[in-house]
């Protein structure tokens, strides 16, 4: 379960590590699949979130969800050896959600 997050330091992620390795591992999907992808690729990811979505989440929670991700995928990709830009961040988010089953869409 996502717990409540502050922040402590500037740089700092949260006490969360269950939260920030899986950030970790969303963002090195996301760069394996930079390689493999198009943009029809994306509009087809974006369909399949869509069609696989179907949270009944309040829209309080995935506000805070969306935010949680959001604030994770952003920190980590600044730690990882990687790079990782927009559009690796977009695709980490995206698959991310999809395991909440809330819809993304990605625009390019």
């Amino acid at each position: 379960m996502l717990g409540e997050q502050t922040i402590s330091k500037p740089y700092s992620l949260p006490g969360s590590p269950p939260l920030a390795l899986r950030s970790l591992i969303a963002l090195a999907h996301g760069r394996i699949d930079l390689a493999r992808i198009t943009p029809r690729n994306v509009q087809e990811r974006n369909r399949a979130a869509a069609a696989f979505a179907g949270s009944e989440l309040p829209a309080e929670e995935r506000a805070r969800r969306c935010d949680i991700v959001g604030y994770f995928i952003t920190g980590m990709a600044a730690r990882v050896p990687w790079r990782s830009d927009c559009l690796v961040q977009a695709l980490a988010g995206q698959r991310w959600l999809i395991r909440y089953r809330m819809a993304s869409e990605i625009v390019i």
